[in-house]
C-alpha cells in the first residue's frame, strides 16, 4: 500500500461518493426539467468514472504483500485508463448532441 495518514483512503471515498452522488442528482434534476436524452451520456460518463475511481482506489490499497504487486497495480492503472478514456468519450458524445440538438431548434 501506498504509505498515507490511515484516514486519507476513507476521506478520498466519502468525498468521491458525495461528489458522485451529487452529481447524479443533478443530471437527475436536469433530466427530469429538460427530458433530454442526450443526459444519459452524462449518466453513462458518471458510471465510467466510478469505475475508474474503483480501480485507483484498489491501487492505494492494495496491501504491501500481494504475491504479485507489480502486476496488480499495473492492471488497476491499465483498466483505470480504460475506464476514464471511455468516460470521456460518452462525455464528449454528451456536449455534441446537445450543442447540435440546441443548434438544430435555434434554426
Amino acid at each position: 500500500m501506498i504509505a498515507f495518514e490511515a484516514e486519507v483512503p476513507l476521506f478520498l471515498l466519502v468525498g468521491f461518493t458525495v461528489v458522485a452522488i451529487l452529481s447524479f442528482i443533478a443530471l437527475l434534476v436536469l433530466f427530469i426539467r429538460s427530458h433530454n436524452l442526450n443526459l444519459l451520456f452524462f449518466v453513462v460518463q458518471l458510471i465510467f468514472l466510478i469505475l475508474t475511481f474503483k480501480y485507483l482506489f484498489g491501487l492505494i490499497t492494495v496491501p504491501d504483500n500481494h504475491p504479485m504487486l507489480t502486476e496488480e497495480c499495473s492492471l488497476r492503472v491499465g483498466l483505470a485508463g480504460v475506464c476514464w478514456a471511455c468516460s470521456m468519450l460518452f462525455m464528449f458524445i454528451g456536449i455534441f448532441r446537445i450543442v447540435r440538438k440546441n443548434k438544430d431548434n435555434a434554426v
